[in-house]
């Protein structure tokens, strides 16, 4: 599947920091693809999105 787009270990959860590293993946990495980044530095940290919930789950299990 490849590797996971992932956010700098930097940008704490929930600050505008981490919007920025969210926006950066979405236009410079294959995020919109993946539909899946990992928040680096928070080891409980993924975010999945699809068209709806199922979507998303999907995704994430695709990586289990």
């Amino acid at each position: 599947m490849g590797k996971i787009p992932t956010t700098s270990k930097k940008a704490p959860y929930g600050t505008p920091a981490m919007a920025r590293e969210v926006k950066r993946l979405y236009g410079g990495s294959n995020l919109r693809d993946k539909k899946i980044l990992v928040m680096g530095g928070h080891p409980e940290g993924s975010i999945t999105f699809g068209s709806n919930s199922e979507g998303a789950s999907l995704t994430l299990l695709g990586y289990l």
